[in-house]
């Protein structure tokens, strides 16, 4: 095995990192949708009828209502995009970190293998240092 993977695991490294924050930065946003959705729905139903029945004001009210509902609608749908992408980053970054720990087991067998060359070559310098030694030794 004659590659050093080092770059590539960086690079992997650096994937993993980058999902990771999207995956942050889409669990903020399904709170804070979440959050909005919970307050367009109390705001509501804290809409009272008031007991004097003003056509014009009954009126008002309905318009509110439906736009508060068409709001909610809208938050829900928004809060389910947000869920699906949040999914498919999940399985990418599995995806992401099982690909990390190929190319880690990769470099780990590099090393392993640069590490078991350098040390029989240094054997080999060695039996010949030896050789030399002991050819003196006998002169």
């Amino acid at each position: 095995m004659k590659k050093d993977f080092s770059p590539v695991l960086k690079i992997k490294k650096e994937n993993i990192k980058k999902i990771e924050n999207d995956i942050k930065d889409f669990q903020i946003r399904q709170k804070k949708l979440a959050q909005e959705k919970e307050i367009l729905f109390k705001e509501l139903l804290s809409n009272n009828i008031p007991s004097h029945h003003s056509g014009g004001v009954l009126s008002v009210i309905k318009e509110i209502k439906t736009h508060l509902q068409d709001l909610i609608k809208e938050k829900e749908i928004l809060l389910s995009k947000t869920n699906e992408n949040l999914k498919y980053l999940q399985q990418e970054y599995k995806k992401a970190l099982i690909e990390y720990e190929k190319i880690k087991y990769l470099q780990n067998i590099f090393v392993k293998k640069r590490k078991e060359e350098q040390e029989r070559k240094e054997r080999i310098e060695l039996d010949e240092i030896a050789a030399i030694l002991y050819t003196r030794a006998e002169k």
